[in-house]
């Protein structure tokens, strides 16, 4: 006798394949002069493309996170488009991690560094 399984909707669930731009060398985040200048021609953002750095601000992102733009699809689009390394800035070698929708939607997340070394960490609540 064969079972016969139903599904839920829940069950069902797409993810939505969060992705996060990190660093992963000594150094520190930052674009190359072509990441900058994609993301403005592509992106109609408002760059200075000198420096390579990039905030919030700079992708119309208010959020309590300071890294909330490091998810920004313009991003994670450009680092795509370019590959990682013509994506990095001079001092950064950047990689695109996926996050689980969980750590995003219902727990929170944060990067953290050493020397420049990123990781995506989920929040723990501390009381």
């Amino acid at each position: 006798m064969s079972e016969r399984l139903t599904l839920s909707e829940s069950d069902m669930k797409v993810s939505k394949k969060y992705k996060v731009v990190l660093n992963s060398c000594f150094g520190g985040f930052g674009l190359s002069k072509e990441a900058i200048q994609m993301l403005i021609d592509k992106h109609g953002l408002d760059i200075d493309s000198e420096y390579g750095y990039v905030d919030n601000d700079d992708f119309g992102i208010d959020d309590e996170s300071h890294d909330a733009y490091r998810m920004d699809k313009r991003l994670v689009s450009v680092v795509k488009k370019l590959g990682v390394d013509r994506a990095s800035g001079k001092y950064a070698s950047l990689r695109i991690v996926d996050v689980p929708d969980e750590v995003v939607e219902v727990h929170g997340w944060h990067i953290d560094d050493y020397d420049g070394c990123e990781s995506v960490h989920q929040s723990h609540w501390v009381g």
